[in-house]
């Protein structure tokens, strides 16, 4: 894949090539200011979570002025093959998504 993230800026040869964001990085961060491109961002922490998955080279995170977190990642033709993967119904993680969203909305409601 074009947008993963390598410790030397070189394609991945290998699983351990690859540089992974800590959490605590944010659109000031350097990966987000040197990229010159638009990033791709989503809300979805799901989303998120399965382009962080398949390697997809993270940029931070950035907060809106009504305070939603969006999470920004390198923009790359690979982005939207996952995003149609992600969201096609009966796909396994689809259908996880689904069943995690279902359990979130009992938490708190009141019987």
């Amino acid at each position: 894949m074009i947008c993963k993230i390598t410790k030397n800026g070189q394609p991945a040869s290998s699983p351990k090539d690859i540089q992974t964001a800590s959490p605590e990085r944010t659109a000031n961060s350097s990966s987000f200011n040197k990229y010159t491109g638009t990033p791709y961002s989503t809300r979805d922490l799901h989303l998120g979570a399965y382009l962080k998955l398949n390697e997809i080279e993270f940029l931070g995170t950035k907060r809106s002025s009504d305070g939603v977190t969006f999470f920004m990642f390198k923009d790359c033709p690979e982005i939207q093959k996952l995003i149609r993967e992600f969201f096609t119904r009966g796909s396994f993680i689809s259908d996880y998504k689904q069943a995690v969203d279902e359990l979130k909305s009992l938490i708190g409601r009141v019987l």
